[in-house]
């Protein structure tokens, strides 16, 4: 028995420890830890960086307050509901099931973090999603997982959400928005663009990603 421990103990070692993380910086006000195979896409206002592990994918975006993306925050209870329309949104488009949500502090900023269940040609997955609207940008971080190993990822999942770290001297007042009423109108629930980019995206291309992975796998041998 001591034995069989012990070797299932040396497995997670090596998947754990396996890859390497490092400190990326996302721009001036975050911080986090992330697999060293990233890739990033965009500009340095609306940026995308994503890092595959095992069974799962990480992704890391910022959009502008801007477009049709626009809302306007004048105080906590505004922000919250803008948070909470977000997450509504995410989940109905993508038909999914909500498992839990919760707001919370951190460095000084309110924050969403939601779960939820949710499939793609038949695989079923399960996206974490954390929003923090901030300087008129809205941060997401996801991590997209095969739903039978969630159990498994969960070292992996809080090693990244864990390691978020936000400018020092941010707070409430850093999180409400100086967008006019009539960009309001003009934008009022149209979230499309927040949806695609904290939801959508990171589950197709996880998903992308394992169909790669399972053709390069499944390839037959070429004949001589």
């Amino acid at each position: 028995m001591k034995n069989i421990l012990l070797a299932i103990f040396i497995a997670i070692s090596i998947n754990s420890f396996g890859q390497t993380w490092t400190d990326y910086q996302v721009d001036s006000l975050l911080t986090v830890n992330i697999p060293d195979n990233y890739k990033t896409r965009g500009t340095l206002e609306q940026r995308m960086i994503s890092a595959q592990i095992d069974n799962g994918m990480i992704i890391i975006s910022i959009l502008p307050n801007a477009g049709e993306n626009t809302i306007n925050v004048q105080s906590e209870d505004e922000l919250i509901k803008s948070y909470k329309e977000i997450e509504k949104e995410a989940i109905n488009v993508q038909h999914a099931q909500l498992i839990k949500d919760e707001i919370f502090e951190n460095s000084g900023l309110k924050m969403i973090r939601f779960s939820c269940k949710a499939s793609m040609h038949g695989e079923r997955q399960i996206r974490h999603c954390l929003l923090a609207f901030v300087n008129e940008k809205m941060y997401s971080v996801i991590f997209a997982e095969v739903e039978s190993m969630t159990n498994e990822m969960s070292a992996t999942r809080e090693k990244l959400f864990s390691s978020m770290r936000f400018a020092p001297n941010l707070g409430l007042k850093n999180q409400m928005s100086n967008k006019a009423e009539v960009e309001k109108e003009e934008a009022q629930g149209q979230l499309i663009g927040y949806i695609t980019v904290c939801v959508l995206l990171p589950a197709i291309l996880f998903w992308s990603s394992k169909r790669k992975k399972k053709k390069r796998i499944m390839a037959p041998a070429v004949k001589k």
